[in-house]
């Protein structure tokens, strides 16, 4: 993987990190001095979106996977640890429902959510409520594989970019999904070897980024947010590819960290409600911040690694005899 699409992996899981422990912070009382940029940080979602596009065309182009071979790793990629970790909420809902301001979870909504269909189904967040990121993901995956059934390349890339921008256009799916097929567009266009502009781009997609910290104007997300997202992904594939161990690692991390975010940034200002009533409120934010970051790398290396590469060897038929003895 290109480390510099790894290192925008973990930026945006952080940025997403970031707009919850602001928008927590406030549900307990406590406006730390980010409230100013309070609603930022979302856009982390855009970005990868993004690149979820991108890397689709990137691998496949590489691997050229069959569709039943594309959809099957992709499920063994982001189903497991978002099922344990839904299984995970549920249980902590039949164990400590007080803890919790909304305990409404039926079995409808539970099914749903990890079918992956609970903003279809019932306009509702999933049990683990980041997981409406995914179902657009899953949804993006769906399509891409049956666009793989085509023999022609150029139809199997096509199918996915019509079939988003008609989901869209009859009201089916929101505007945001069309990032994924502008991410598919990114990869065409780095694969050409054309327009190699680096710094630049990425500079101007981080800048448009960073000003809705202070801006935002009442437009729709994939113009706020997916253009500049666009520019910063397809600027950073053009950039030298920066070597930091740290921030490749948090890109690897990244799905465990935006994972358990649901968790720990709610449990942590549960904690210091009532133990640490002193400490001051921004620096309670940076902790909550960086507690779940590291959080999400434990379960990433203890967890998501482990149990994936357990599973694609059950599903490659290679774990057969291990499950056995």
């Amino acid at each position: 993987m290109l480390n510099n699409i790894q290192i925008l992996r973990a930026l945006a899981a952080l940025a997403v990190v970031m707009f919850h422990v602001i928008g927590i912070s406030k549900v307990y009382g406590l406006s730390t001095s980010l409230v100013r940029i309070e609603g930022w940080g979302d856009c982390g979602v855009d970005v990868f979106f993004v690149i979820s596009g991108f890397v689709m065309v990137y691998t496949q182009d590489r691997k050229h996977r069959t569709a039943s071979e594309f959809f099957k790793e992709r499920l063994l990629r982001i189903v497991p640890i978002y099922w344990l970790l839904t299984f995970a909420m549920i249980a902590l809902l039949f164990v400590v429902p007080a803890a919790f301001r909304d305990d409404d979870r039926g079995l409808l909504h539970i099914v749903s959510s990890l079918l992956f269909v609970a903003g279809v189904a019932l306009d509702r967040m999933p049990v683990l409520y980041v997981g409406w990121s995914l179902e657009y993901e899953l949804l993006f995956y769906t399509l891409f594989a049956v666009g793989l059934i085509f023999t022609r390349r150029r139809y199997a890339f096509l199918f996915p970019i019509l079939a988003l921008i008609v989901a869209v256009l009859l009201g089916w799916s929101r505007p945001i999904a069309l990032e994924f097929a502008c991410g598919m567009m990114v990869a065409k266009a780095y694969q050409s070897g054309r327009f190699r502009i680096g710094l630049p781009l990425a500079m101007v997609g981080a800048a448009l980024l960073c000003v809705t910290m202070v801006w935002r104007p009442d437009i729709d997300r994939l113009l706020l947010s997916g253009v500049p997202a666009v520019l910063l992904v397809y600027g950073a594939l053009h950039m030298r590819q920066l070597a930091s161990k740290w921030l490749v690692y948090l890109g690897g991390a990244s799905y465990s960290i935006y994972l358990v975010q649901v968790f720990t940034i709610p449990a942590f200002y549960k904690f210091s409600s009532r133990y640490l009533d002193a400490v001051p409120v921004d620096l309670l934010a940076a902790a909550a911040f960086v507690s779940t970051a590291v959080f999400g790398c434990l379960v990433y290396r203890y967890v998501e690694l482990p149990m994936t590469a357990r599973l694609k060897k059950i599903a490659a038929g290679d774990g057969v005899l291990a499950v056995k003895t």
